[in-house]
């Protein structure tokens, strides 16, 4: 298995989908247990590192709601976004839904 099938499996998603997750698609290399999430009842396309741009530019829902997912408040933002770099710690992975384009961060560090 490349990734973890149980967040996608508590988030309701079909087998075949979790299958094709677990067994076909590429994993990606975790600070902790990789989360691969999911939007309108299917797995997101998972599309790496977020740019640096992408990050500083994230606000109002987007950012709000990568911070509720994770559980954290908002208060060592200021401190994420100096750190930031694609590949480093903090890391923050773009994830994009294959049905309504919503674009979605998952946030992993030690």
């Amino acid at each position: 298995m490349f990734s973890d099938g149980e967040p996608l499996a508590h988030a309701g998603i079909p087998m075949a989908a979790i299958e094709e997750v677990t067994e076909r698609a590429p994993g990606y290399v975790s600070w902790q247990q990789e989360v691969w999430l999911s939007c309108c009842g299917d797995a997101c396309e998972f599309h790496g590192d977020a740019p640096k741009q992408e990050v500083v530019a994230l606000a109002g829902e987007p950012l709000g709601g990568l911070f509720s997912e994770c559980g954290i408040d908002r208060t060592p933002w200021d401190k994420i976004l100096k750190a930031y770099q694609p590949g480093g710690n903090p890391a923050v992975y773009k994830f994009r839904c294959r049905h309504c384009g919503r674009v979605r961060y998952g946030l992993d560090y030690t």
